[in-house]
């Protein structure tokens, strides 16, 4: 099998959804709001990656945040 090499975005994807995601709540927006900052970085830094990001948000949080 063939593995790509492992990239920071891949490491900030895996903590999203792994540790971070469980502790966000929609009835608690303070959480979500306290990410906004990180999510901005990781927006800038993905460059090419960003629909693919779009789209994993959408589907976590549905087309309204």
């Amino acid at each position: 099998m063939i593995q790509a090499p492992t990239t920071p975005a891949d490491l900030a994807r895996w903590a999203f959804w792994v540790p971070l995601r469980s502790t966000l709540h929609p009835k608690h927006p303070s959480t979500v709001h306290a990410l906004r900052a990180a999510w901005h970085i990781q927006w800038a830094a993905a460059g090419g990656a960003r629909a693919r990001m779009k789209e994993e948000y959408r589907r976590w949080m549905g087309n309204q945040l």
